[in-house]
C-alpha cells in the first residue's frame, strides 16, 4: 500500500551496521548515533534538503548537546556532505527521498490534470447550458413573434373585413351628395364647352327651377355632364322654351280679350 504521508523517511534496520555508523558509534556512543539521525530528521525538514553549517548551535541547543558534538557528527565521519563551509547534506537521505519525490510529482501533475479535465468539463457543461438557453430563449422569442404576427394579422384582416362590409355589395363604390354649384361656377364652365353667360344662366335657372332633376325624375349626380349635354340639345330647349313663350302668350291675350269684346 502506498503511502500518502510525506512527513516521514525510510529508515534502515541495518543502519546501525553501517561501517560508518559503527565508528560514530564507537567514539560517540549512542549520544553521537542520536545526533545523526536527529541531523537527518532537520535535513529532511528542509525544501532542498540542506542545511546552512552557521545554523549548528541552534540545533545543538534545540537538542540539549554540544555544537562542537554536533560538528564531529557532520564533519568526521563521512555521513554528511560539506559544500563551501556553509551548508551540508546527506546523499542517503536523498537517494531515500528520490521515489518519493517523483510519487509526490507524478500525483501533482495527476492533480493538475484532473483539475483541468475537470475546469474543460465545467466550460463545456457551461457551453451546454448556455445553449440550453440560448435555445430556450430562441424558441420563446420565436413563439412571441408568431404570437405578434398572428394578432397583427388578425387586426388587418379585421380591418379589411370591415372594409370590405361599408362597400356597396354590387362593387361599385359610394358617390359623394350632389352640391349644387354657383352660378359663377356655371359661367366659367360653360365659357370652356363653346357656351355663353346666357346659356349658363338658362341652363342654372332651369335645374333649379325642377330641383336639379334629370328629366324632372332622377336626382342630379354630374351637373357637368347635364351642361355639355344641354348644349348638345341647345335647340330643343330653345325651341320649348320658344313654344312655352307662345303659349303662354296666347293665354294672356284670351284672357284679355274674351269672345264678344269687340
Amino acid at each position: 500500500m502506498k503511502r500518502t504521508n510525506r512527513n516521514y523517511f525510510p529508515h534502515e534496520y541495518t543502519a546501525k551496521d553501517d561501517p560508518k555508523c559503527e565508528r560514530l558509534i564507537f567514539e560517540m556512543g549512542m549520544e553521537g548515533y542520536g545526533i545523526f539521525w536527529a541531523l537527518l530528521e532537520v535535513l529532511r525538514a528542509q525544501p532542498d534538503y540542506t542545511y546552512p553549517l552557521e545554523n549548528i548551535p541552534l540545533v545543538a541547543y534545540k537538542y540539549r548537546t554540544e555544537s562542537e558534538k554536533v560538528r564531529r557528527v557532520v564533519f568526521d565521519f563521512g555521513l554528511f556532505n560539506v559544500v563551501d563551509d556553509k551548508i551540508f547534506f546527506s546523499n542517503g537521505l536523498i537517494r531515500r527521498m528520490q521515489p518519493m519525490d517523483e510519487e509526490h510529482k507524478s500525483r501533482s501533475e495527476g492533480g493538475k490534470k484532473g483539475m483541468a479535465n475537470r475546469w474543460k468539463n465545467n466550460s463545456v457543461i457551461k457551453s451546454a447550458n448556455n445553449t440550453v438557453d440560448n435555445s430556450v430563449s430562441n424558441t420563446l422569442n420565436n413563439n412571441k413573434n408568431r404570437i405578434d404576427k398572428n394578432r397583427t394579422d388578425k387586426k388587418k384582416l379585421s380591418i379589411e373585413s370591415k372594409e370590405s362590409t361599408d362597400k356597396p355589395c354590387d362593387g361599385t363604390t359610394k358617390r359623394t351628395a350632389f352640391v349644387v354649384p354657383a352660378i359663377e361656377i356655371v359661367k366659367d364652365y360653360f365659357s370652356t364647352i363653346k357656351g355663353g353667360d346666357t346659356d349658363a344662366e338658362c341652363f342654372y335657372d332651369h335645374f333649379t327651377a325642377n330641383g336639379w332633376k334629370v328629366s324632372g325624375k332622377s336626382s342630379m349626380k354630374d351637373w357637368k355632364a347635364a351642361a355639355r349635354n344641354w348644349m348638345r340639345r341647345k335647340s330643343e330647349f330653345s325651341n320649348t322654351t320658344q313654344n312655352q313663350t307662345n303659349h303662354e302668350t296666347k293665354r294672356i291675350y284670351k284672357d284679355l280679350h274674351p269672345p264678344g269684346s269687340y
